[in-house]
């Protein structure tokens, strides 16, 4: 049976395998989850950040890479990152990209196409 690690991060409940923070020991995660820090390994640990980001924590964590939904700031989980120890090899892992864009009918557009389009439209207006 896999060991679970109990989070409580800014009220979200999380369960971890503690073999996922085992190959990541230089983290703060790692190191609080211990035998050395954790006296009851079914003991909750309360972390006071953003619970909702925690998620894309675990995902790099396991993947080394994530792809971020448009309301998630990489800038923000790249602070959690740094927060919880965990280091980033290369900022393209961490994924913003058309996620980042808002759905516009049958395609996702970012919002430079956003802009353009409003442009254009504005042009079209004052022409008539």
């Amino acid at each position: 049976m896999t060991s679970i690690c109990h989070f409580n991060v800014g009220g979200h409940k999380y369960q971890v395998a503690r073999s996922l923070l085992e190959q990541h020991p230089n983290t703060m995660l790692a190191r609080i989850s211990s035998e050395q820090w954790q006296k009851d390994p079914e003991a909750e640990i309360f972390i006071d950040r953003d619970g909702d980001r925690f998620r894309y924590c675990l995902d790099y964590l396991r993947d080394g890479f994530v792809a971020l939904p448009i309301t998630v700031p990489k800038k923000a989980l790249l602070q959690d990152l740094a927060y919880y120890g965990v280091e980033v090899i290369c900022e393209d892992s961490i994924d913003d990209g058309p996620v980042q864009g808002i759905y516009c009918g049958r395609a996702i557009k970012t919002s430079n196409e956003i802009v353009a389009d409003m442009e254009l439209n504005s042009d079209c207006l004052s022409a008539a």
